[in-house]
């Protein structure tokens, strides 16, 4: 888990800082100011973020206040109570953006400009990095770890299940949102943003795919289409054509959350669990009373018993006086 950082990023006033909208049915910011969001996340991340520790968790337990501080002071949410999250989308743009600038790194760790013996390398250190961080890089990069590592995720992303697409930089959402913006905000059907965000125009002005899957994908998503109607979400239908992986909706990125089987267990048992608490918590206070009223009933008794006693007292006292009386 991460430190337990409290960041106050709701509505303090007017001011000049930029608002965020984060939809309800979405994780990811979206807008005109998504963008400048996204963006500061990775200029905090480059020039705050330590490199030379082992994780993203340890870069941030170093300086996730920081850099967390910087975007509480540029940016609040447009709903003041969903500002959870936006502190949830700051982290995960934190350290998906984390890993692109190792990569980045690494890509100029094996350029020729840089050198290829570890003196070269040490004299030819990234711009703004500081030689020690660099320096933990190269013995890093260098490592039978790393090139393990290196080589799995070089033929993930030679995989031919994978899919291009011509978004650019912004989100599956962020460019889903733009389009429908431009129609008028009716969203467009699955298989037309499907369309649109894996093809391009060739030098002819005709549209080609970027890749021979896109366009398998894109045949079943009309058929779905054209046999469900409105009867399935977009969603719906990404889920019946690509399946769903990790919780997430495939051809959404990582914005868009599924109902996973796994979650589902996962909140009934917190159900579960919480209703437990609740059942402990009413016998324990059915206890306490109990015991309250056992003490209270005790005390009682004993008041009553000292009572009689002080009247058998009183009247014991009262008879001696009276034979004194008579004696005399």
């Amino acid at each position: 888990m991460y430190k337990s950082y409290v960041v106050d990023m709701k509505i303090k006033g007017r001011g000049s800082k930029l608002k965020i909208t984060i939809p309800d049915e979405i994780d990811r910011a979206i807008g005109e100011n998504a963008r400048h969001l996204v963006n500061e996340c990775g200029r905090i991340v480059r020039t705050k973020a330590p490199l030379n520790v082992k994780s993203w968790k340890e870069a941030f337990d170093a300086a996730g206040e920081s850099m967390l501080k910087e975007i509480q002071d540029k940016f609040e949410i447009d709903k003041s109570s969903d500002y959870f999250r936006m502190y949830a989308f700051v982290l995960e743009t934190m350290q998906r953006l984390y890993r692109l600038y190792k990569c980045r790194l690494h890509n100029y760790y094996k350029s020729a400009r840089c050198g290829k013996t570890n003196e070269e390398l040490k004299k030819n250190p990234p711009l703004d990095l500081p030689q020690p961080q660099w320096e933990y890089l190269i013995k890093y990069y260098g490592s039978d770890k790393f090139k393990v590592i290196s080589e799995r995720n070089s033929k993930n992303r030679n995989s031919d299940k994978r899919t291009k697409h011509t978004t650019g930089n912004l989100s599956f959402p962020e460019s889903e949102d733009v389009l429908t913006k431009e129609n008028d905000n009716v969203k467009l059907t699955a298989d037309k943003v499907w369309l649109i965000q894996h093809t391009r125009k060739n030098d002819q002005g005709k549209l080609e795919w970027l890749d021979t899957r896109s366009k398998e994908i894109h045949v079943k998503l009309k058929d779905v289409v054209a046999s469900a109607g409105d009867s399935m979400t977009q969603d719906e239908i990404l889920l019946r054509v690509l399946g769903q992986k990790s919780g997430h909706v495939r051809g959404k990125g990582t914005g868009i959350r599924a109902y996973s089987k796994e979650k589902a267990q996962i909140e009934q048992r917190k159900i579960v669990e919480q209703q437990q608490e609740k059942i402990q918590e009413q016998q324990q206070q059915i206890k306490d009373l109990m015991e309250s009223q056992l003490l209270q009933q005790r005390q009682f008794e004993e008041y009553k018993a000292q009572q009689q006693e002080a009247i058998e007292s009183m009247k014991q006292s009262i008879l001696q006086q009276l034979q004194n009386k008579e004696v005399q």
